[in-house]
C-alpha cells in the first residue's frame, strides 16, 4: 500500500496486521465513497447517462490477506457484513494472475512491488477469487485465449454486457 510495506500473517506481528488492515480498509471505502459521490454530481451535472466506475481492487480482495477472524473484525468495526460489501459492487471481474496459465509473462522485472513467487501469486489469486465466492456477477478471466489483448477483450465483453443490460 502506497510505500507501506505488509506485515506479513505471523502471530508475532498480528496487532500490526490487524492496524494495517484496517487503515487499509478504511481509506478504500473512503475512496469508493468519495469517487460513488463525485460520479452522481457529475452525472446531476452534465445530465448524462450513469458513471461507470472502475476499481483496480475491491474491498472484498482484503478478506486475503488476512487470517479471517481479524476480517471479522475489521467488518464488525465498520459496521458491515460481507454480502454489505459485495453489494457495493454491480460486477466483479477477476483477472486471474498471468502465474496460472501464463507463467512466462509472470515476472517481477517490470514491477518492483511485486515480490511474490509465481506460487504465492496463484495461492493468493485463489484467496482473492474464494473472497469474492457469493457475488452475484462475479466473472472469471482467465489466461486461456491467445494473447493480453484477448483476455482484455473478454473482460470488456463482461463490462459492457452489464451496461447494455
Amino acid at each position: 500500500m502506497q510505500g507501506f510495506p505488509y506485515p506479513g500473517m505471523g502471530a508475532d506481528v498480528h496487532d500490526l496486521l490487524h492496524d494495517f488492515e484496517l487503515q487499509l480498509f478504511k481509506t478504500q471505502l473512503q475512496f469508493e465513497n468519495t469517487v460513488r459521490h463525485m460520479a452522481g454530481k457529475r452525472d446531476q451535472l452534465l445530465r448524462k447517462r450513469p458513471s461507470v466506475i472502475f476499481y483496480d481492487r475491491g474491498l472484498m480482495d482484503m478478506k486475503a490477506y488476512m487470517p479471517a477472524p481479524m476480517w471479522d473484525a475489521v467488518l464488525a468495526q465498520e459496521g458491515l457484513t460481507e454480502d454489505a460489501v459485495r453489494a457495493r459492487y454491480d460486477l466483479v471481474v477477476h483477472l486471474v494472475t498471468a502465474a496460472d496459465g501464463a507463467p512466462a509473462f509472470y515476472t517481477t522485472e517490470n514491477n518492483s512491488a511485486r515480490t511474490e513467487t509465481p506460487e504465492m501469486a496463484r495461492q493468493n489469486d485463489a484467496r482473492v477469487q474464494a473472497a469474492w465466492a457469493g457475488h452475484v456477477n462475479w466473472r472469471r478471466v482467465d489466461n486461456s485465449g491467445p494473447s493480453f489483448a484477448d483476455k482484455v477483450e473478454r473482460a470488456t465483453a463482461h463490462v459492457l454486457a452489464l451496461v447494455k443490460s
